[in-house]
């Protein structure tokens, strides 16, 4: 249910004058002394994901799966051998 409004209560907000515009920073001569100096940032990356691997890296892990996957089956081919012959 919506409240009856109040003759003798003042609900109107009005805006400080001081806030009326935007406001821009002050700086004060020790801020603005580096940035007069050439201050620079930092450096700029480069956008997107960083590589996870190198080109050495992903060449290492190639070959060690494809060394563990020869393992599996020479140990495979050992136990059909033992398996077969016996």
């Amino acid at each position: 249910m919506p409240k009856h409004p109040n003759p003798d209560r003042v609900t109107e907000v009005f805006p400080d004058p001081a806030n009326d515009r935007r406001q821009r920073r002050r700086f004060s001569k020790e801020e603005k002394q580096p940035r007069a100096q050439g201050e620079e940032g930092p450096e700029s990356k480069r956008p997107g994901r960083k590589a996870a691997r190198d080109a050495k890296d992903k060449q290492i892990h190639s070959l060690e799966r494809k060394t563990e996957k020869l393992e599996r089956e020479l140990s495979f081919g050992r136990e059909f051998g033992r398996l077969w012959s016996g």
